[in-house]
């Protein structure tokens, strides 16, 4: 958490001296990792299934594989230590993926248990 001091009205300047650290553990200036800016954002709650929820968007940049970018967030956030009641999902490209292959075992198992009997009928 950031916070700024309160007779001061918070910037974007106040991310110049955040560091991430690497890992090989060397401090990296944030705005090498990041483009920050603000924008307007509606003022509600935004809900999913009666839960409170924030919502994070992101584009892979060019060169990277979007499969390999996925599978790394969802190994670091799977070994992120949660305050209690808190957790995430993976939606976006993610959640279509899961979704669009998610009968695929069920059509491949249909498919042999059909050939294996038209061939023990011997058809």
């Amino acid at each position: 958490m950031v916070t700024s001091p309160k007779n001061e009205r918070a910037t974007l300047g106040i991310f110049d001296n955040l560091f991430v650290n690497n890992n090989q553990g060397a401090a990296i200036p944030l705005s090498q990792l990041a483009t920050l800016k603000l924008e307007s954002s509606p003022l509600t709650i935004n809900h999913f299934d009666k839960i409170r929820t924030v919502s994070m968007s992101a584009f892979v940049m060019k060169g990277y594989l979007a499969d390999k970018v996925i599978k790394d967030v969802m190994a670091q956030m799977d070994n992120f230590k949660f305050p209690k009641g808190y957790s995430y999902k993976m939606g976006g490209e993610f959640e279509t993926r899961k979704d669009t292959f998610e009968g695929f075992g069920t059509i491949l198992y249909n498919y042999h248990v059909f050939i294996h009997c038209n061939f023990s009928a011997g058809v």
